[in-house]
């Protein structure tokens, strides 16, 4: 029988006089973290949250979780994340660095260039046939639905090893395809938001779609 890990690890940032939310789900394979002095966490509206999503092998769970906490107590990343997996030996575990509003672009391209810039999309990132790698970005709102036309999974942004974000767009025909952002107008989102009008209810939860 596989041995269930602590729900903190005892060495990492995590502690008894760190700032985290005390509310945690009775299920020791959840990890929360959450830092309430965030400066670009001021004002929290439950309706515009989404996370970049990082999904990372059991054996390097506890060192990922690590550093992602560091970075975020430093305040170089955002103010909380989660992390979660299942509980079978190696299955990966779904890190979810969360931005309180989405169509604040710069903060969320802010959270991708620091996620680019310590190696996690290097480590993470889904590969390319070209080798390109990419992490995906989803508002809690599509976590809870699915494509009426394509059954699909939907991320709003993605962030290359390139250092490109892209948001996704749909044409007419609800086609979704991926626009380079040269800009950080958040006008690029009503697209999207428009779109969620014809989703259909899903149990599902958190995957990823290209």
């Amino acid at each position: 029988m596989r041995k269930i890990k602590p729900r903190w690890d005892e060495n990492s940032i995590v502690q008894a006089n760190t700032n985290i939310d005390k509310v945690v789900p009775n299920d020791p394979i959840w990890n929360y973290v959450s830092f309430s002095n965030h400066p670009e966490e001021k004002e929290k509206n439950y309706n515009t949250y989404g996370k970049w999503l990082l999904f990372v092998p059991d054996e390097i769970f506890v060192e990922t979780f690590r550093e992602l906490a560091k970075l975020a107590a430093d305040m170089q990343l955002t103010g909380s994340f989660k992390a979660s997996g299942g509980d079978e030996e190696g299955k990966a575990h779904v890190f979810c660095i969360y931005c309180p509003n989405y169509w604040n672009i710069a903060f969320v391209r802010k959270i991708a260039d620091t996620l680019l810039k310590h190696g996690f999309i290097e480590r993470f990132g889904y590969r390319y046939i070209d080798g390109m790698r990419a992490i995906y970005f989803k508002t809690d709102d599509t976590t809870r639905y699915k494509s009426r036309a394509l059954g699909e999974h939907l991320t709003l942004f993605r962030y290359t090893d390139r250092g490109e974000l892209f948001v996704k767009e749909f044409d007419e025909n609800e086609n979704p395809s991926w626009k380079l952002l040269t800009s950080d107008d958040s006008d690029v989102v009503k697209n999207f938001d428009a779109h969620l009008v014809g989703l259909v209810y899903s149990e599902e939860g958190d995957e990823m779609d290209g």
